[in-house]
């Protein structure tokens, strides 16, 4: 395809180069006058300079023949791709060979071979100008990345919610128009129109009812075409956005499909030059507490369109920690909470939510940003130990699996961890692949480290150092008893990565304990009852500490048992310290 980004870019080099060669045909032919010579060569500069800022801009090279040139005011065939490719090409040609004939400044067969390479940019020009532009976002996904719609869950508590207590009126059901002094809310980009007269605010639509404190809010719009051509918006979903408050996302809803007058959300088409068409949109957003409203239309070949709707953009609250970026990401926290319960779901005992507000925005200009959220935040304490995400039902904003970000627009978000009661001082980190890790120090959420000597120290060469910090004899963990004659012997062991990646260890394969030759795997059941198992496949963060319990059924008699450590570049035996067992 002439659109795709690779084959613009060498398009583009072909006709700028093309453009300049026929600029050297003009100034060298005497058919032509010394005043056309010299417009000639303005021409051939103004042609060469729209394929340069192309390439530079990432414009495809089909937008360049439907009114995405430079200057992008002026009717497309007075722009620069154009005039350069249509008028100044073809004019070398008719120049040269009329210079050949004429005056036989030349061989014809230079001619000939002049005009067949010249002739071959003005067909692919053609090509260009016969296409049709398909405007769209190319999303910035990786091998580690899901794409998906985001979800959107309910909130802890509202020390987040800074809309609540602001002083200007919040959206409540009803009807609303838009814009000032009878003049709706309007934006245009280089090819069309958006009008957004009226919008509504709704508990249901139809049979359908919105999701809980939620409500839909059903936009009506009127898009007008005043480009040189069709306007074709690909996956409407991944152009349309509101922006709830400044900060918060919300994306189309398949509620769209219930609207009276709904417009498409695979493909919207509008057919020619002056043609309008008009329909319905739904999104889904918070029923409560909702201060400003925008809507976004992000198009990276034709322009983006931002329209406020209603209200005033609240000031962006100040972090905590941070902002920090990773070149793809910006992150940075607003607050953090512990708390019993959210919503509904409470904590198990002994633990709570650490429930932690952040702000995030996309670098990648053009492209929207999708990533698992869930699976690339951890929570550390300064002891070592890790959380993981907690997915919670009654969480509102929260970040999912099917985060999204859009381009250099801030996105407030949610994370929830599981926590014990008692734990030092948090750090937040985010770490994507292939990308640098993002580390936020949490301020006040806990004490400092006890400090621990490690009775146990392997150097894993470039991977790892595993440190073992404590051992200790239990009957039994959580609700599993040891076996008859047997007890558990469970080991506090520290990692710290030395690798750029993510590290996944294997505890029954790589961590196995030596009572003399018998070999003792890894408790499963005991280990799933620790507050902090060793489980298999767990992660160890690049250039980053987890701290992890294991746990083996042991003879309750033995006292001394050694470790086989299976190691990513090496492998080793080493003694444990003596562990008294029972009558001992």
């Amino acid at each position: 395809m002439l659109a795709a980004p690779v084959t613009s870019v060498v398009f583009s080099i072909i006709s700028a180069a093309a453009i300049f060669f026929s600029a050297i045909v003009l100034v060298r032919v005497r058919a032509l006058p010394l005043w056309g010579k010299f417009v000639g060569a303005l021409l051939a500069i103004y042609g060469v300079a729209a394929f340069v800022l192309a390439i530079k801009s990432g414009t495809p090279y089909v937008q360049l023949f439907h009114g995405g040139s430079e200057w992008n005011r002026l009717p497309f065939w007075l722009q620069g791709a154009p005039v350069g490719t249509l008028f100044v090409i073809p004019l070398a040609i008719v120049l040269e060979f009329v210079d050949t004939v004429s005056r036989q400044t030349g061989k014809l067969s230079t001619w000939l071979v002049h005009a067949a390479m010249l002739g071959v940019c003005l067909a692919i020009a053609i090509m260009a100008v016969r296409a049709e532009p398909q405007p769209g976002i190319t999303a910035a996904t990786g091998n580690d990345y899901n794409t998906g719609e985001p979800a959107t869950k309910a909130a802890p508590s509202g020390i987040f919610n800074d809309s609540g207590s602001s002083s200007q009126p919040a959206l409540t059901l009803g009807d609303y128009t838009t814009g000032q002094q009878n003049a709706p809310a309007a934006a245009n980009n280089h090819t069309v129109t958006l009008t957004v007269p009226k919008f509504r605010v709704a508990s249901s639509l139809g049979e359908q009812q919105a999701p809980a404190r939620h409500a839909f809010l059903v936009l009506s719009t009127v898009w007008k075409n005043t480009g040189p051509a069709k306007y074709l918006v690909p996956d409407v979903i991944n152009h349309l956005f509101l922006l709830i408050d400044g900060e918060r996302q919300a994306t189309l809803s398949d509620a769209t499909a219930a609207a009276p007058h709904r417009l498409p959300l695979d493909q919207l088409v509008i057919p020619a030059t002056g043609d309008s068409v008009s329909g319905e949109y739904v999104f889904a957003i918070p029923d409560h507490g909702v201060t400003s409203v925008d809507l976004l239309f992000i198009d990276t070949d034709q322009g983006d369109m931002h329209l406020a709707l209603f209200g005033r953009t609240p000031p962006a609250p100040r972090t905590i920690a941070g902002p920090a970026n990773n070149e793809l990401i910006e992150a940075g926290v607003l607050g953090t909470e512990e708390v019993n319960a959210v919503g509904n779901t409470p904590a198990p005992p002994g633990q709570k939510y650490a429930v932690i507000a952040v702000r995030m925005r996309g670098l990648s200009k053009g492209n929207l940003v999708r990533f698992d959220a869930a699976l690339y935040s951890v929570l550390r304490d300064a002891d070592g130990y890790n959380y993981q995400v907690s997915q919670v039902a009654d969480l509102d904003d929260e970040f999912t699996s099917a985060t999204q970000l859009l381009p250099e627009i801030p996105c407030r978000g949610m994370l929830a961890f599981l926590v014990p009661a008692s734990h030092s001082a948090l750090t937040l980190a985010i770490n994507l692949p292939g990308y640098k890790s993002m580390e936020f120090a949490l301020p006040n959420t806990g004490g400092s480290p006890r400090s621990r000597k490690p009775l146990l120290s392997i150097e894993d060469r470039d991977t790892l150092t595993l440190s073992v910090l404590g051992l200790r004899r239990v009957p039994s963990v959580g609700n599993n008893a040891a076996a008859s004659g047997k007890n558990y012997l469970v080991l506090d062991v520290l990692f710290t990565s030395k690798a750029d990646q993510g590290i996944e260890f294997q505890t029954a394969e790589q961590l196995i304990l030596l009572d003399g030759d018998n070999q003792i795997t890894a408790d499963s059941d005991a280990l799933d009852a620790l507050p902090h198992p060793l489980k298999e496949n767990s992660v160890i963060p690049p250039h980053g500490q987890a701290r992890f319990e294991v746990a083996y059924q042991v003879p309750a008699t033995t006292s001394h048992f050694a470790i086989r450590y299976r190691g990513f570049q090496m492998e080793t035996k080493e003694s444990l310290p003596e562990v008294p067992g029972s009558g001992q």
